[in-house]
């Protein structure tokens, strides 16, 4: 989601300082690729969910299935290799948070 300061705390740098470059955005190996149109059926409730989360992010509902497609296959990837997303929740207590 490029032009978008609020997505910064969404960054995968684990695989990145294990050798030593820059950290990357989860989106930045795709920048070069091609792109391919497609259509999806989604629920009116989803639609409205994608707007919501679009226009607060101030981008397009594109970016943001592309960011939430790169994002699910991170946490697929990190969880396969034996790591955890855990929530540190406002007093503290944390909640670890499975991906199916």
């Amino acid at each position: 989601m490029r032009g978008s300061g609020n997505n910064e705390a969404v960054k995968s740098t684990a695989s990145t300082q294990a050798r030593g470059d820059e950290p990357r955005s989860l989106d930045d190996d795709i920048l070069d690729e091609e792109f391919i149109k497609i259509s999806a059926n989604l629920p009116a409730s989803v639609v409205s969910t994608l707007r919501q989360v679009a226009k607060l992010r101030g981008t397009t509902m594109t970016e943001v299935l592309r960011h939430a497609i790169s994002l699910e296959k991170f946490l697929i990837d990190s969880q396969r290799e034996g790591g955890k997303l855990l929530i540190e929740k406002k007093d503290k207590s944390m909640i670890q948070v499975l991906v199916a």
